[in-house]
Formats: structure tokens, sequence, C-alpha cells
């Protein structure tokens, strides 16, 4: 998609976001939640971050990404993200508009690296664009991951040196 633009969150967005968010815990392969969240509950969450880009498509939400320290102290140089995409446009590169404009945010925002703590080894699209964007495989964690009935995953922890 060549008309996406990526911008700073803005209250306007929040019911967009908190669908795009939902359904992502619904599809039930890439979030740990079980449960939807609430609105104050993505609120809160939402205070919480040292930045939240969304990216819009003809001024629609298609999805967002939001940036906070991997660790207090002594590993709050390191940054963590959570990325989600509508699923009625996945496919479609929003996935990498988001990741690299994130990672240059992580770098403006003064991080020295990003670790993804749980990349779902079986998403293939999640660990392919990670991959792409420059992020390694540095842990797997087997049966981390609960997938449906009696069915477990693996998950990868994945990180990317900013400095």
């Amino acid at each position: 998609m060549n008309n996406i633009s990526i911008i700073k969150y803005k209250k306007e967005y929040l019911f967009d976001f908190t669908r795009i968010w939902n359904d992502c815990i619904s599809d039930g392969n890439c979030f740990y939640w079980n449960e939807s969240f609430k609105l104050k509950t993505i609120k809160n969450i939402i205070k919480q971050q040292d930045y939240i880009g969304v990216a819009l498509s003809n001024k629609t939400v298609v999805g967002f990404y939001l940036i906070h320290k991997n660790n207090a102290g002594r590993g709050s140089h390191i940054a963590n993200a959570l990325y989600a995409v509508d699923n009625q446009y996945r496919g479609k590169g929003i996935g990498y508009s988001l990741g690299k404009d994130s990672i240059l945010k992580i770098e403006e925002l003064g991080y020295q690296g990003i670790q993804f703590n749980s990349v779902v080894k079986s998403n293939i699209a999640s660990v392919s664009l990670w991959k792409k964007l420059g992020f390694e495989i540095i842990g797997e964690i087997p049966k981390a991951f609960y997938i449906k009935k009696d069915n477990y995953e693996s998950i990868y922890i994945m990180y990317k040196n900013i400095k």
C-alpha cells in the first residue's frame, strides 16, 4: 500500500485502536491475552507508553505500534514494542512500514536496542517481517504459547541492536 502515513497517536483513534487490538487478541496467534480489552484498560495502557505510532490509509486507522521499556532500571535502555494491523489490511506492507517507522522512533528516543520477548514461532509472517528488518532470533522457549485446545507453540526472543 503506497498511501500509508504513520503519525503520532491521537485520542480520536481510540475506538479503531481498541477494535484492532481486540481483533488480534481474538485471532489467538500473537498476543498472550485471552480476553478483549475494555476502553478503560486500553486508555491505561496508552498512558504508560513512550510513543504510539498509528498507520493511516485515507484517514482510516489500519494499524499501530506501541513503544515502551523492555525492563526497568538497568534494563531500561532496551525497548520493547507491540504491533497490530487491521485484519483487512494484512499482507499489504503495513507491518513493514510500522516496523521501519518504530525503529527510527526507538533510536530517536535514545534506546540502544529493541527486544521482542515473544514472537510466536508459527506466525511465519511476523517472524519473516522482523528478520527482514534486521532482527535476530536469540532464543526459543518451547511450548510457551497456548494456541488452542491442547496445542502449544514455541516462541522466539528476537533482538535488534540500534546503536
